[in-house]
C-alpha cells in the first residue's frame, strides 16, 4: 500500500478494510441506528475504513521517523498501545463530526 512506511500492507488488505468498514457500519445501523441511510452506511463504512487506514499509516510513519519498531511494550507482542488504537485516532473524529452533520 505504501511500501516505505509499512512495507507489509497490501492493496488486498486495504479493500478489505473498506469492505469491513461498510460492513461494520451495515451491523451497526441494524442493531443500534435505525435512522441511517444506505447512503449514510456506505460513506460512513468507506470513511471510517479509509480514516483507519491513514491513522495507521500515520503512526507507522511516526515510528520510522523516530527509528523504533514498536510503540511501547505495555501489551507484549502487539507493538504497544498506540500500535492497537492508532486507527481510532483518526476514524473517531471522522464518525463524530458526520453524526454532528447528519444528526444536528
Amino acid at each position: 500500500l505504501y511500501e516505505a512506511v509499512s512495507p507489509k500492507k497490501s492493496i488486498e488488505g486495504s479493500v478489505g478494510g473498506l469492505v469491513g468498514g461498510v460492513l461494520g457500519a451495515a451491523i451497526c445501523k441494524y442493531c443500534f441506528f435505525a435512522a441511517l441511510s444506505t447512503l449514510d452506511v456506505v460513506l460512513l463504512g468507506i470513511g471510517v475504513g479509509a480514516f483507519s487506514q491513514l491513522g495507521d499509516l500515520v503512526e507507522s510513519l511516526l515510528k520510522r521517523s523516530f527509528g523504533v519498531k514498536d510503540s511501547g511494550s505495555l501489551i507484549p507482542g502487539h507493538g504497544g498501545l498506540l500500535d492497537r488504537l492508532d486507527s481510532l485516532l483518526f476514524a473517531f473524529p471522522l464518525t463524530y463530526y458526520y453524526a454532528a452533520w447528519v444528526f444536528a
